[in-house]
């Protein structure tokens, strides 16, 4: 069963960051966003939502399972450079199909 990673880009920034990656396997990274903004999971998101800054998902991968997702999440995690990945940050315009496979991202250059 297909798994994603996807990167959230706030409005504004919380604290000293302005993005969150998380991962999911259970249902469609757009089901995953509703989940956030009913306030269950990240923390970081929550209190985003109590101050109004307004966010979305920037980025997607797609993996091949859960294994694999929770392993890419803590590879870009670690690496601590989020705003590197975010189309928005770059200025380059974010297209509706975010799903990238790792695959293609690795074909043509894309960091990750």
């Amino acid at each position: 069963m297909a798994a994603y990673v996807y990167l959230i880009h706030m409005d504004q920034k919380m604290f000293r960051a302005q993005h969150y990656l998380g991962y999911t396997s259970l249902e469609s990274v757009d089901q995953r966003l509703k989940r956030h903004l009913q306030n269950h999971g990240a923390r970081m998101l929550a209190a985003a939502n109590g101050k109004g800054i307004t966010y979305r998902v920037v980025r997607v991968w797609k993996c091949d399972n859960w294994r694999d997702a929770r392993a890419l999440e803590r590879k870009l995690k670690g690496r601590k450079n989020a705003a590197q990945l975010c189309p928005v940050c770059l200025g380059i315009a974010v297209e509706r199909n975010l799903e990238v496979s790792l695959e293609t991202a690795m074909a043509e250059g894309i960091p990750f």
